[in-house]
């Protein structure tokens, strides 16, 4: 028998465990205070004897499980024949890790990496695992392990180089830590299923631009003996510049379009042309000088109207010489009144609204009637008044996600207008006010007063309120209170209906009830509202391939809903109704969102870092923990046969698994002794117990 972990018997050292407690001396039993001893000095109790071992049976039962325990975990096996080192083969295990990202697409390089793929494959071992994997923003098995292993060696092979040719650069930035360290993963799930021993690589085909991510390599531990084998890709031009676009600040009135052009390190020229591809002739193109290693920031020519790329001429690699610009447009957003009283009427609440809700830089504003609502979709509606005819549309509206703001000038007017968006049973009357009254309890963890809950924005009581109307709810509902007053009488409530929401103000904003109209809270709170239906938040037209673009939210009837997403290569996408962004941007270029009438347009760019080209010095990769072929001992001769033969003695242990039955033994052993000690123990018998409360209540006694 031999044993696969021997040194696990040194846990049978544990028996002197048993022994020694069976040994040790035991103080005298039970204990009697005298009131005439406390004026004595206190000394250690003697010992009433030696001990000695009582119960050899129960020792020889422990020992015998604490060592059937060390036997079972130094893993004990039969030995059978065992195949000379000689008669075995090293099988290497070989991660192939592809960079597909967007700065692979410089003339050559791909080729590079194709070529060098290829005969490396033709020198490799028939019998070699193979795995093949790509990386960019992501990563992905290309042919996993699991795959290639259930096939011959020769059909593995033609397999990995059919997936390698249907593999081609993207235009996503690289992460090289992402890629390392999933791979690595991916190998070390390979190798515990390994059956033979062998060198471990990885190969790694990439341009290694300084651009790629690594910031995942510092938490990333190697196999034992693994090492990274370069198959790097290198650029045959000499220039390359990239294009950026500086963000904007739509809030400054000077705003102007601004690009940085960046030059790599050890680009060869440094004049560049900018120009905007347009149909139009005669246009100048602006000339520039970046020195090597440096960028510059600029403003282009003037922008024509029918132009959204501009260009960037003078470079080698024009794969990131391209930037889209999406144009600026302003979302029409229509508010529904539901008021009857004049627009110029400043002690009327419409007087208010309206210049509250103005069109900005962002947006433009449109109020219609309740009669006047079109194909379009409405963004808020307002309601001060009943309406004197039901609006077929405006409950269905809500559940789809509509938000309805009711301000009722009087207290009679409350149970008609909310029936009408579709909450019935509420009545009202008007408040008592002595004088005016303020808002005492905000929930700012509601979205709609959620920007307010700084320290700064939180305090409301600078505002007054003249009127409110009581409420009365019914018993089957109970709404959200947003704001209540001193009193505590509800200010802001909302009823949730389906998708959308009910918002009640009991008291108007109008100079009759208060004084909010007049608040510089007022404004914001209005916005907030429409953010909440429509996501009228300004939203950016620039993005990056991969970035996902945060959609608009999706209410209304499905014809007018209905939001289409085309692609700059002609591909549209249906937006699911509820998908809140959109992932699919896999290409530099334009892509158009439409939504009933409306549309708008953002650019999708190349990754800024895609253009730092430069590539990565060994030396850095080694900085980084990459075991590169130079770093990783070869494994001696001695050192191979050693670890064939464990593998081989691993092998026939699991194939034997003596350790169950060591584990069994134990356990009978263990019951045996517990049995045994049990029978043992004097005073655990119902008559020693009683004995035992006897004699306690007589030394009570006593001592009392």
């Amino acid at each position: 028998m031999s044993l696969l972990a021997p040194l696990y018997l040194l846990a049978g050292l544990a028996i002197a465990g048993p022994i020694l407690f069976h040994l040790l001396r035991r103080t005298p039993r039970g204990r009697r205070k005298f009131s005439t001893l406390m004026f004595l000095s206190p000394s250690p109790p003697r010992f009433t004897r030696r001990s000695s071992i009582e119960h050899w049976l129960l020792l020889l039962l422990r020992a015998a499980a604490l060592l059937l325990l060390a036997a079972a975990f130094s893993r004990p096996f039969w030995r059978t024949v065992i195949a000379s080192p000689e008669t075995l083969k090293l099988v290497p295990t070989v991660a192939i890790l592809v960079d597909t990202s967007a700065s692979l697409r410089r003339d050559g390089l791909w080729d590079q990496l194709g070529t060098q793929l290829s005969a490396r494959l033709k020198s490799l071992d028939g019998d070699a695992r193979l795995g093949l994997f790509a990386y960019s923003d992501g990563w992905k098995i290309v042919a996993g392990f699991r795959e290639t292993d259930a096939l011959e060696g020769d059909v593995r092979r033609q397999l990995v180089e059919s997936r390698w040719k249907d593999l081609h650069p993207e235009w996503s930035q690289a992460d090289l830590g992402l890629g390392l360290t999933q791979t690595v993963g991916a190998l070390q799930e390979a190798l515990a299923s390994q059956k033979q021993p062998g060198p471990v690589e990885v190969w790694l085909l990439s341009d290694l631009a300084d651009g790629s991510k690594t910031e995942a390599l510092a938490a990333l531990e190697w196999p034992d003996g693994c090492r990274v084998v370069l198959l790097n890709a290198t650029a045959t031009a000499g220039t390359n510049a990239g294009l950026q676009l500086v963000e904007r600040t739509p809030d400054r009135p000077d705003d102007k379009l601004r690009v940085r052009v960046s030059n790599a390190s050890d680009s060869q020229r440094d004049e560049f042309r900018l120009r905007w591809a347009t149909s139009r002739t005669g246009l100048e193109p602006a000339t520039l000088h970046v020195p090597a290693g440096q960028s510059r920031v600029i403003v282009p020519p003037p922008r024509p109207d029918d132009a959204s790329e501009l260009v960037l001429e003078g470079d080698d690699a024009p794969f990131d010489n391209v930037l889209w610009i999406a144009e600026p447009v302003r979302p029409r957003e229509v508010i529904v009144y539901g008021g009857t009283e004049p627009a110029d009427d400043s002690e009327q609440p419409r007087f208010y609204l309206q210049r509250a809700l103005t069109a900005t830089a962002q947006f433009d504003i449109e109020f219609v009637g309740l009669d006047g609502l079109g194909v379009d979709r409405p963004s808020l509606v307002v309601l001060t008044e009943p309406p004197a005819a039901p609006a077929p549309w405006l409950k269905a509206w809500i559940e789809e996600g509509g938000t309805v703001l009711a301000a009722p000038r009087k207290a009679g007017d409350v149970t008609p207008l909310l029936e009408a968006a579709g909450v019935a049973g509420v009545t009202a009357t008007d408040g008592n006010v002595p004088r005016y009254t303020m808002l005492a309890d905000v929930d700012f963890e509601h979205p709609l007063l959620a920007p307010f809950a700084q320290a700064r924005f939180a305090d409301f009581t600078g505002i007054h309120f003249w009127k409110y109307r009581a409420l009365q709810f019914p018993q089957t509902e109970t709404p959200r209170v947003l704001a209540r007053f001193d009193a505590g009488a509800p200010a802001w409530v909302e009823w949730s209906r389906g998708n959308g929401r009910v918002v009640l103000w009991t008291s108007g904003w109008h100079p009759a009830d208060s004084q909010l109209a007049r608040s510089s809270k007022f404004p914001p709170l209005l916005l907030r509202l429409l953010e909440l239906t429509t996501g009228v938040e300004p939203r950016p037209l620039s993005y990056i391939v991969d970035q996902p673009v945060p959609l608009p939210a999706i209410h209304g009837p499905a014809d007018i809903a209905a939001m289409e997403i085309r692609g700059p290569n002609g591909t549209s996408e249906t937006v699911t109704p509820g998908a809140t962004e959109f992932v699919a941007t896999t290409e530099p270029g334009l892509y158009t969102v439409k939504q009933g009438t409306t549309s708008w347009r953002f650019a999708v760019n190349v990754p800024p870092l895609e253009s730092r080209t430069v590539p990565l010095a060994p030396e850095q990769l080694e900085t980084l923990g990459v075991p590169l072929k130079s770093n990783v001992r070869e494994l001696t001769e001695e050192e191979i046969v050693a670890r064939q033969q464990l593998m081989q003695r691993e092998e026939i242990e699991q194939s034997q698994q003596l350790w169950r039955w060591g584990l069994i033994a134990a356990m009978v052993f263990l019951v045996g002794e517990t049995l045994l000690a049990r029978r043992s123990v004097p005073g655990r018998s119902a008559d020693d117990s009683q004995a035992g409360s006897a004699d306690a209540q007589t030394s009570s006694g006593q001592i009392a």
